[in-house]
């Protein structure tokens, strides 16, 4: 499961959304709320590593994605 979960990392990292998707299927395949929560540990340090800042900041939406809320010009991600 650590495997996994260091490889959402890297993809979330490196922005490859078609391999983040593949990574998040087989995670949830498989995961325990024990590697939910070792998941966005991680992902919440990698962050704050890379940019210094706080996930729960405002971020630009993607335009065009797939989000229900892509009429908003900004989504709040909440850590």
């Amino acid at each position: 499961m650590r495997e996994t979960v260091e490889a959402i990392v890297r993809a979330v990292g490196a922005g490859d959304d078609v391999l983040i998707g593949r990574l998040l299927n087989r995670f949830t395949q498989v995961a325990d709320f024990d590697a939910l929560v070792h998941l966005r540990t991680r992902l919440y340090t990698a962050l704050r590593a890379t940019t210094g800042t706080r996930p729960n900041s405002t971020i630009p939406a993607a335009p065009g994605g797939r989000s229900s809320l892509r009429g908003s010009s900004r989504v709040r991600v909440f850590g």
